[in-house]
């Protein structure tokens, strides 16, 4: 399937699409600026060899929304890689974390 991929997309205000390296930021800021209650939640593992530490603060931090919303995006750090999951303790936090925003953002008992 991998070999089918043809990496054209079509961003936010693009007038085509463009063929380059994927990159949804511009996505996640146009979908929460029409939606200010979207929450975002980010989990990252600390000894991530795939992507840089700190890098999914920084790209959340660079979006292009209104300052206020930046509140609706939550992050986690886990004493794992890039696969947070395959550490067992790890696991077990992502686990608990996203039953959590799960129960707090839903539409029906959300925040």
């Amino acid at each position: 399937m991998w070999k089918s991929w043809d990496y054209l997309h079509q961003p936010p205000g693009a007038e085509t699409e463009q063929s380059q390296a994927t990159n949804v930021i511009p996505d996640l800021s146009q979908a929460m600026k029409y939606n200010p209650d979207l929450r975002v939640m980010l989990n990252a593992g600390y000894f991530d060899l795939a992507t840089p530490y700190y890098e999914g603060v920084y790209e959340m931090r660079q979006l292009q929304i209104p300052q206020k919303l930046q509140a609706n995006i939550e992050t986690h750090f886990y004493q794992s890689g890039h696969m947070v999951y395959a550490n067992e303790a790890s696991l077990k936090q992502l686990h608990d974390n996203v039953a959590d925003f799960i129960r707090r953002t839903d539409n029906e008992g959300g925040r």
